[in-house]
């Protein structure tokens, strides 16, 4: 987790520097914590993952715009 949520932190810096869209960035984190969120409640409603044969526990993800989330 804690990679996973550098690398978003570095998206969202991308975002403010790199494309100057301080709005969009805010807009994009936001909804990114509300996704993440919403996987307590219903963490099921997501696919598991096409790479699934071979691994012992059920992973699952959600797509988020252009980000996959893997959980």
């Amino acid at each position: 987790m804690p990679t996973a949520l550098a690398e978003a932190e570095e998206y969202l810096r991308f975002l403010e520097n790199e494309c100057q869209a301080n709005e969009y960035a805010t807009e994009w984190w936001n909804g990114l914590i509300d996704a993440l969120q919403s996987l307590q409640t219903m963490p099921r409603r997501c696919p598991i993952i096409p790479e699934q044969d071979g691994l012992e526990e059920e992973v699952r993800h959600l797509i988020y715009q252009s980000h996959r989330i893997i959980f």
